[in-house]
């Protein structure tokens, strides 16, 4: 679901777990840069496939190849060197979010089904996708196929899991929350749609209204809690500019 940390899983996560050779080999593994589909998915796979070859070809020609042959990126890629790789497609809904060409979609989409089919060097992809976004997936038969034998339930936290992701960084660093104030930051993001990045930005506005290593229940309040942080945040800024802004 919307705001349940995948792409947190995913970065700060697998990739560091793959890393660590979690998988036999995976610690020699090139994982190419993330991705985000964007307005535009075959902008952003021009971008990847110039990173592979450097200076080769101006981003409206790459653009133009990779719209012409859905085996372009594998070819880059196989170019390249022939070490196993990686690619992350982060905030996948975007290609039906943002993209409004369906042409741009397939494209998209073909070049990233060859790289799966690629034998030599083989190349693991990884998407992130709001579950919300799965019944889109059946204008995709040939994702939609694979990802039935792939797929990853990511659930939202439970109360331990909060607990734990907001106590192990601060432990980190030697920071403490007074009496309560934990338990409650449990209490308010637990079963809040978008819980996690509401969480965030308020864990950031705490950090910043630190006492020395505490964080302080003035400091919460002041926020309004996990709920009211970003919005009384954004009416703070607005508050601050001037009539012409």
């Amino acid at each position: 679901p919307s705001g349940s940390g995948k792409s947190s899983l995913v970065l700060a996560g697998l990739l560091p777990a793959l890393a660590a050779d979690a998988l036999p080999g995976s610690v020699g593994w090139r994982v190419l840069p993330v991705l985000m589909p964007g307005t535009c998915p075959i902008n952003a796979l021009a971008e990847l496939a110039r990173s592979l070859e450097p200076a080769s070809l101006r981003a409206e020609q790459e653009q133009a190849l990779l719209r012409r042959d859905e085996r372009r990126l594998a070819q880059k890629l196989q170019a390249s060197g022939r070490e196993p790789a990686l690619l992350i497609v982060d905030q996948f809904e975007e290609l039906f979010t943002l993209c409004e060409n369906d042409d741009e979609r397939q494209a998209f989409l073909g070049n990233l089904l060859s790289l799966v089919d690629q034998k030599d060097p083989p190349c693991r992809v990884v998407l992130t996708l709001r579950s919300d976004f799965e019944p889109h997936l059946a204008t995709l038969p040939a994702l939609s196929q694979r990802l039935k034998q792939a797929i990853v339930r990511i659930h939202p936290m439970e109360a331990d899991e909060l607990r734990e992701c907001i106590e192990r960084p601060a432990e980190l660093v030697g920071l403490h929350f007074e009496e309560g104030l934990l338990d409650e930051l449990v209490r308010q993001v637990r079963g809040e749609p978008a819980g996690l990045p509401l969480l965030q930005f308020t864990l950031h506005k705490l950090w910043q209204g630190r006492v020395r290593n505490r964080v302080t229940w003035a400091a919460f309040r002041s926020l309004g809690g996990v709920r009211e942080a970003l919005a009384r945040s954004a009416d703070a800024l607005y508050e601050q500019l001037i009539p012409e802004d």
